[in-house]
């Protein structure tokens, strides 16, 4: 799990982390290297696609949190400025 996670952060599986995981699993399944090494590739595929669904709704909530911090912020300021005009209003008035 370590050696893909790093290769999916590293953005590539290297050539000697493939062949180690490819004996590890041969060995493991009792399958042939060759179906091993297809093996970790779907693996890596579908890791390298789950990474990149978690960045993309990252992408996604953080510009969303951005929208809606800036709406409150001009929401605040608007509030503030009618409340000011309302006392000041009020204080004249007496």
């Amino acid at each position: 799990m370590r050696i893909l996670a790093r290769s999916v952060g590293q953005g590539r599986l290297e050539d000697s982390d493939r062949a180690y995981l490819a004996q590890v699993v041969a060995a493991r399944t009792g399958l042939s290297p060759d179906e091993a090494q297809r093996r970790i590739g779907e693996v890596e595929t579908k890791a390298r696609d789950a990474a990149d669904k978690v960045t993309k709704a990252g992408a996604y909530f953080s510009f969303w949190a951005f929208m809606a911090l800036l709406f409150g912020g001009a929401a605040a300021t608007l509030g503030g400025i009618l409340g000011g005009q309302l006392r000041d209003a009020d204080i004249r008035a007496r």
